[in-house]
């Protein structure tokens, strides 16, 4: 009985918040939806854009449409973290984020993010994971963030030791993307 308790208790820890809309200085985070298809096409089949991430980019926008309801689908689940992220000036998606690979127990995440090419270098990262990181921490009970980058990605591993990441997970992991290994480096910031 002790035990049973215990496990509820454990599951309860995250609050179930979902991804609800969150705001930025510069902009908006919220839920896909189909009509994101065109904008997500033109990041996610860019070469650039794909090339320290682990899926190469989509050949047409019927596979973007078939991301979308993945997400669609997902949403209902209110521990399913990810948004588009929508610059408030213009109103166009200009990439996505997320916290993914929950761990209740531990209250840790992993965060990710993918940008357009035409935000790269303009804090778009850090202002969007800082909020994601904020709230994690103070709604939803995170206690821990992982973030991954492949090796040679710079721009990535800097951006993360900006927002306060320091601790190396010291296990690597190694995925072949075309014919070529690539490997993945992690680092971890905690919240006691």
């Amino acid at each position: 009985m002790w035990y049973s308790a215990y496990n509820k208790l454990v599951i309860n820890m995250l609050l179930p918040l979902g991804s609800k809309i969150l705001y930025t200085k510069h902009y908006i985070l919220r839920p896909f939806n189909y009509n994101d298809a065109q904008m997500m096409y033109f990041y996610l089949s860019d070469s650039e854009v794909c090339k320290y991430l682990e899926f190469n980019p989509v050949l047409n926008i019927n596979q973007v449409y078939k991301e979308i309801s993945v997400y669609l689908e997902n949403y209902h689940n209110p521990f399913y973290f990810h948004w588009a992220i929508v610059d408030k000036i213009n109103g166009c998606v200009i990439g996505s984020t997320s916290i993914h690979n929950i761990d209740q127990y531990l209250q840790s995440g992993e965060l990710g993010i993918c940008l357009s090419r035409l935000y790269w270098r303009k804090g778009v990262g850090k202002e969007v994971l800082g909020k994601l990181m904020e709230f994690g921490v103070k709604e939803v009970g995170f206690k821990e963030f992982k973030a991954f980058y492949i090796e040679g990605n710079d721009a990535s591993k800097y951006m993360l030791k900006g927002l306060g990441f320091n601790e190396k997970i010291k296990k690597e992991r190694i995925f072949k993307k075309n014919g070529v290994n690539l490997i993945v480096k992690g680092l971890k910031i905690r919240y006691f």
